[in-house]
């Protein structure tokens, strides 16, 4: 587990807007599990994303939040999506962790049809993210 505090503290004093090479680029001034998650994150990201096409793209906002009980996430809002890269937590931070990339257009949050069904349940998970 981390100190998501921490983390967010951290990442929120990075000047933004940025692009997602530069964030890669920079060292960051955390330790221990903290530092662990953001590297590795970074990582994954970079090797499962086609950077090429996304390198130069404007990081708007960068945090961590949970997902839900059992992942945490490194979430990224770009100028048309938001690229959330999240693990179990109940592994450690390594490539057996479970990663996960998840891409969410705005056009498509925008446009989608939160109606339950029949049966009383949506068809789309939910939840907020706050952003500064």
């Amino acid at each position: 587990m981390i100190a998501y505090n921490d983390v967010n503290e951290y990442l929120n004093n990075i000047e933004l807007p940025r692009s997602i090479e530069e964030i890669f680029s920079a060292e960051h001034e955390l330790e221990g599990k903290e530092l662990e998650f953001l590297q590795v994150a970074k990582r994954f990201l970079k090797e499962n994303l086609d950077f090429e096409s996304y390198r130069l793209k404007q990081v708007h906002c960068i945090g961590t939040c949970k997902i839900n009980l059992t992942r945490t996430a490194l979430y990224l809002l770009l100028d048309d999506e938001i690229i959330s890269v999240h693990k179990s937590i109940l592994k450690d931070f390594n490539e057996e962790a479970d990663w996960t990339l998840t891409n969410f257009r705005l056009s498509e949050i925008k446009n989608m049809d939160f109606d339950n069904d029949e049966s009383g349940s949506s068809r789309y998970e939910t939840g907020v993210l706050f952003l500064k």
